[in-house]
Formats: C-alpha cells, sequence, structure tokens
C-alpha cells in the first residue's frame, strides 16, 4: 500500500515538476467563444465556432502561444440578443475570460459587445456586419471583418464595369430596384448601397422593406416587375430568399443584369435545388478566392483550414461562415496575441490598434488595420472589403472583383423560358 502511495506521489511530482525557465505543463489560455449553437440559426453559429476551433487547433499544433500555452476554448450559448448579454456576462464574470470571440449574428453582437468593453475585456466579432456594432466609441470591441456599408462598393463598381456593357446600355440608364430586410443589417446593407449607387449617378428605381417571416412576395415581385429592373439587389437572410426565388419563377420575374442577395452565400443550392439556382449572385466578404492572391502564410492556413474541414466533416467545400471564424480568429491567434505577449485586454487592445496587415495577408485576402479611437468607426477593420460570388452550374465561385476572382461572371442572364429550354 505503501509503496502505491510512494508511486502515486513520484507521478504526481514528475509530471508537476519545473523545470528552471520552463514549466512543463503550461496553464491552457481560456478564450470565451460567443455564438448561437441553439435555436434558429444554430447551424451558421456552430459553423462559424468550428472555424474558430480549427484555427485554435492548428495554432497549438505548432506550439501554442507565449511559450507553449495552448488555447482553450470555452463557449457561451447566444440563442437569442437576452441570452447573448447573459452568456458573455457569464463568460468574463464566472468565467474570468479576457477575450470573447463572437458571435457572426448583429442582433446579439450589438448588446454583447456592449456588456464586453464595459468590463473591459476584448470582444472580437469574426462575421456580425451591422455598423453600430463599432460605431459607439467602444474601446474594446474590434471587428476584422467587412460592416454592412462595405458591400456598397463591389455591386456598384460590377454595374458600372460588367452589367451595363454587357446589356449594351449606359450604367446611368440601368434601372436598379432594392429588396431588403427591415432589421439593422439589411436597412444599414441597402442604405450604403443606395448612398454609392446615386454617388455614381446610377438609377435607383424602388426599394422595398420586409418582414424575413414573410412567406409571400408575389406583390412585391409584381412591383418589381412593373419597375422593368435591370438589377436587384436583396440584402436578406438565406431562408427568405427561398421562398422569394421560388416565386419570382412562378411569376416570370425576369431580372436581365442579374438579382444580387448578401447572407445567402451559405446554401441556397440546398433550398433552390437543380440549374434554377444558377445565375444567382451574393455579396459577401471573400471565403472562396484565388489562392495566388495570398501571401504564403495565409495560403498555407487556407489549405490547412480545408484539409481539417474534410477530416472533420467529410465534405469538400469550408461554409463562408466557416472562413470567417477562422481567417479572423488566425489573425488574432497569430498576429495580434503574440505581440501582445499575454491575454491582458490593455495588451491585446494595444497590440490590435498597432496591427497592419497588408493586403494577401489573411486568409480572407483583405488586410487589417483598425481605425483608431476618436474615428466614427473605432475598431473596424479599414481595409475590409467584400466580393461577388455566383452560382454557375450549380456551384459557387467568385466573379468580382477580378483581382480574386476564380471565374468569370455570367450576364446577361436568360429569361426564365430561355433557361427550361437548356
Amino acid at each position: 500500500m505503501k509503496k502505491g502511495l510512494m508511486l502515486v506521489f513520484c507521478l504526481f511530482i514528475a509530471t508537476t515538476i519545473i523545470v528552471p525557465g520552463k514549466a512543463v505543463l503550461a496553464q491552457p489560455l481560456r478564450i470565451g467563444t460567443l455564438f448561437p449553437f441553439s435555436g434558429p440559426i444554430a447551424l451558421y453559429g456552430n459553423w462559424c465556432y468550428q472555424g474558430v476551433l480549427i484555427a485554435s487547433e492548428i495554432i497549438n499544433d505548432r506550439g501554442g502561444l507565449f511559450g507553449g500555452k495552448k488555447i482553450e476554448l470555452v463557449k457561451g450559448d447566444a440563442v437569442d440578443p437576452k441570452a447573448a448579454v447573459t452568456e458573455v456576462t457569464r463568460l468574463i464574470t464566472y468565467e474570468n475570460l479576457p477575450i470573447i470571440i463572437g458571435t457572426f449574428s448583429s442582433p446579439r453582437a450589438v448588446p454583447a459587445s456592449e456588456v464586453a468593453n464595459r468590463y473591459k475585456r476584448i470582444y472580437w466579432e469574426v462575421g456580425a456586419e451591422a455598423e453600430r456594432i463599432t460605431g459607439r466609441n467602444l474601446d474594446y470591441v474590434f471587428r476584422p471583418f467587412n460592416r454592412s456599408s462595405d458591400k456598397a462598393k463591389p455591386p456598384v463598381e460590377y454595374l458600372i464595369n460588367h452589367v451595363a456593357p454587357s446589356l449594351k446600355k449606359d450604367a446611368k440608364d440601368l434601372r436598379i430596384g432594392i429588396i431588403f430586410e427591415q432589421g439593422d443589417w439589411g436597412t444599414d446593407t441597402s442604405n450604403a448601397f443606395m448612398e454609392r449607387a446615386k454617388q455614381e449617378g446610377l438609377k435607383i428605381v424602388m426599394a422595398l422593406s420586409h418582414d424575413t417571416a414573410s412567406l409571400d412576395f408575389s406583390s412585391d415581385i409584381m412591383r418589381v416587375k412593373a419597375s422593368k429592373v435591370d438589377f436587384l439587389f436583396t440584402p436578406t437572410y438565406l431562408e427568405t430568399i427561398g421562398v422569394f426565388w421560388r416565386q419570382a419563377k412562378e411569376l416570370g420575374l425576369n431580372v436581365p443584369g442579374g438579382t444580387c442577395g448578401s447572407g445567402t452565400v451559405d446554401g441556397l443550392h440546398k433550398i433552390i435545388k437543380g440549374p434554377d439556382v444558377d445565375y444567382w449572385l451574393d455579396c459577401e466578404g471573400p471565403s472562396i478566392i484565388n489562392p495566388d492572391f495570398l501571401q504564403p502564410k495565409p495560403r498555407e492556413n487556407l489549405f490547412e483550414l480545408r484539409k481539417r474541414w474534410k477530416a472533420k466533416f467529410n465534405e469538400d467545400v469550408v461554409p463562408y461562415i466557416a472562413y470567417l471564424g477562422f481567417g479572423h480568429s488566425m489573425t488574432l491567434f497569430e498576429n495580434v496575441l503574440p505581440r501582445a505577449g499575454s491575454l491582458d485586454s490593455e495588451a491585446v487592445r494595444k497590440a490590435a490598434m498597432a496591427t497592419d496587415i497588408p493586403e494577401g495577408g489573411t486568409t480572407l485576402a483583405h488586410g487589417v488595420k483598425f481605425y483608431p479611437p476618436g474615428h466614427p468607426q473605432q475598431g473596424q477593420n479599414e481595409r475590409s472589403w467584400a466580393v461577388l460570388t455566383q452560382y454557375q452550374s450549380q456551384k459557387m465561385a467568385t466573379a468580382w472583383p477580378p483581382k480574386v476572382a476564380t471565374t468569370k461572371p455570367w450576364c446577361p442572364v436568360p429569361t426564365w423560358e430561355e433557361r427550361a429550354k437548356k
């Protein structure tokens, strides 16, 4: 018995002994993650978290941070905005976590980030786009991702440089319509698009808002038909577009310059099956991009993400939202934290404000530099930008801008009658 106790004691000492200058067992680096893991948008929340998780696993497999410490993610379930506040408070006050990564959903990110800032803890937003997330002078809130207004540039440039020549029209003669969801995100995105379009002298002939719970868009579609639009911009959610697009076909809505969503890049082909999904455009942050545009390190990270996603889920295509979680958390893990030297909020904040990553320096292609204190969008990445993807032969490819495109855009769009004959 005594020999057994002595053996246990010796094993304990052997596994906890500290060699001068180096700890054999380093305490993990505990970082909070706040996503909707349950509820109506749990699929997206889990995708985004899986991206963060794979990023942490890569860093850990490469030796960890701060002399061998491994990242450990602690989960908080933001099933709705109220739960987001409760969970972020728990992660900060009970779990005592200095950094929260979340949430991809604007209604959850807005209140949660305010709570984190009040406690002077870093809130690292990897996917939510509402302008006011970084429009409130919050010192501890950072968003390496694009905001709603960043989605105005690609479709406007596409209209001027590709749609107008394809339709053999002057860009100022194009008739442009907008249908948007009435929340913060849809309103911000559509307003930014309208403002930029008007700056370029483009003509907005109609703009309609809608409730995403609506199951009937027939009246809106008939108004779009009556307006004879050449291009339709539709910032709304995936499920809503599924209903809208089926009814658009049934009612014979033809838009020769294309219909461009924002928020539907993941999974529209699962809702609209077959070739009906083709020609659909989507404006999102870059994910499906030409790898040659990336610098060597982020290119290596991109390929490693794809390999690990395939191994974990037996899926060849990484969901867009997982790219967001992965790419933006890699910026934190690989660039910001090593310069901070610890998870201390003040050290991380200073390191984040000093971040200066050039274009091509992240797996999402854009660079990273945050607007400083005093700027109306303090903590927002000024180098973020979006791209246009398009379904072609029922697969997504990046069609615009040309510098990161993996295909050429399909335009003009044939009518539903013409498509049925193919």
